[in-house]
């Protein structure tokens, strides 16, 4: 029909010619019209207007063409992913704010998680629209923070950037500050962030977009679906552990990653156990010359801690049981209970959403466990609150235990002065470097005698803690 009605054009003000770059088998065999919109197209963003109206049921609203069972039962799988509706296909209060937002619901959950809401503008007018970069895929750095950077200081230059598509995206993330209640003036500054807050940003919109590198294969990543993706050798991204892959090309079954952000855990503390938390502090501070700042008390824990900064947002958690608290109902954490010398028990590693990690590696059939909600009170009063899944047994201390920071972590309040400058890890067992590149950390695991030691650099010199 499109074909026809244009060939009509050329006869509109005297005879005319069209000529058609097919043939006319091609042409018979043409459907007559382009299939409705609302057959192929994603449908999340409707179904969450549509919820919000009290309307869950397709089948109660009069579409000239019902949209197919399966595309419907997608998007709300989608919207329930990321709390826009709950188990009844009720619209959440985040759904709502979400819907508040004219934007795909994946940016407006990003958006509307409001701890870094002037990031996910700029990043959602990033993604709303064409790639601010111009040329083939294959030939453009897969990595998000360049066009970011790009869209924070106008007078960076890439010489594949379209300055006109920046300015419309930089217009358009002041737009989206402005409707989700930001003063874009007070956002926090142009400065480009750390690359992890760009995929922390990002995965609570994009949760199945996980992707971890395939270990011994360069430039391969495994997708949350199990498919694997290809990133091409020249890339920056070649050597990160995890990605969030935005966008992708080529093939189904072997897809291309085009845009992209790192999405990796990180060292975040090391675990310091002692049956006498003040004479180990006494210690250290003889021994390396810097003293450990108090941590605080672990309620109905029965432990209390201290804490040295190892720099990168590491720190040094030196713990022991604590004389002020009452015996715990169970023992105490870390096997504290059991030790009669200083030692370096375990270790957490840091990653930006605890629930994203654990849905992929229980979908690997590894069980990290369920996070829990923990709290100390520092020495000021202050309650600190975090998630966390429990060490887990058979890792013997080599494996990490997660842990996920709602803000600040306590690195910022920690006594600085020393570097974390290796973490050597060793297990009998083959299979834990396995399970831990599945946390996409940068830390290997070699085979050898379980051995869990950091090397740190303090004042008085290279310490080796074990």
């Amino acid at each position: 029909a499109s074909a026809d009605q244009r060939a009509g054009r050329a006869g509109r003000t005297g005879p005319g010619v069209a000529i058609r770059l097919w043939s006319k088998v091609e042409h018979g065999t043409r459907p007559p019209h382009l299939p409705p919109a609302i057959t192929a197209v994603e449908l999340s963003g409707l179904v969450l207007d549509l919820a919000r109206a009290g309307i869950t049921d397709p089948a109660t609203v009069p579409f000239l063409d019902p949209p197919p069972a399966d595309h419907w039962d997608a998007a709300t799988t989608v919207l329930r992913r990321l709390g826009a509706l709950d188990t009844e296909g009720e619209v959440t209060e985040l759904g709502s704010r979400m819907a508040d937002l004219p934007l795909h619901p994946r940016l407006a959950r990003t958006v509307a998680d409001g701890r870094r809401t002037w990031l996910a503008c700029l990043l959602a007018a990033l993604l709303e629209d064409r790639d601010v970069l111009r040329g083939r895929p294959a030939d453009l750095p897969a990595d998000l923070a360049v066009r970011l950077a790009l869209l924070l200081d106008p007078d960076r230059h890439h010489p594949a950037a379209d300055g006109r598509a920046l300015r419309r995206a930089r217009e358009r993330a002041r737009d989206l500050a402005r409707r989700a209640g930001l003063d874009t003036v007070q956002a926090g500054g142009d400065e480009p962030p750390d690359p992890g807050e760009i995929g922390a940003t990002l995965v609570k919109g994009f949760p199945e977009r996980v992707a971890r590198a395939r270990p011994g294969v360069r430039g391969r990543f495994v997708l949350a679906d199990g498919r694997s993706a290809k990133l091409s050798r020249k890339d920056d991204l070649i050597d990160a552990r995890g990605l969030l892959a935005l966008d992708l090309g080529g093939r189904p079954k072997d897809p291309t990653i085009n845009r992209a952000v790192r999405l990796e855990a990180a060292v975040d503390h090391l675990v310091y156990g002692t049956p006498d938390l003040d004479a180990t502090v006494a210690d250290l501070a003889r021994q390396w010359g810097v003293t450990a700042s108090p941590g605080g008390r672990h309620d109905g824990r029965g432990t209390r801690n201290a804490l040295l900064g190892l720099g990168g947002g590491a720190y040094l958690e030196v713990i022991g049981p604590d004389p002020d608290q009452p015996p715990p109902p169970g023992p105490r954490p870390f096997g504290l209970d059991d030790i009669d010398d200083p030692a370096l028990l375990t270790w957490a590693a840091r990653v930006p959403d605890i629930d994203v990690w654990v849905a992929w590696a229980r979908a690997r059939g590894i069980d990290p466990g369920d996070p829990s909600t923990m709290q100390r009170t520092t020495p000021t009063g202050k309650v600190l609150q975090w998630r966390l899944t429990a060490p887990p047994p058979e890792g013997d201390g080599v494996l990490p235990f997660l842990i996920e920071w709602p803000g600040v972590t306590p690195a910022a309040d920690a006594a600085p002065g020393i570097t974390l400058t290796a973490l050597e890890l060793h297990h009998p067992d083959p299979a834990m470097a396995g399970r831990l590149a599945e946390h996409a950390i940068p830390v290997d695991v070699a085979v050898g005698p379980r051995r869990i030691a950091a090397t740190l650099l303090a004042p008085t010199g290279v310490v080796e803690l074990g």
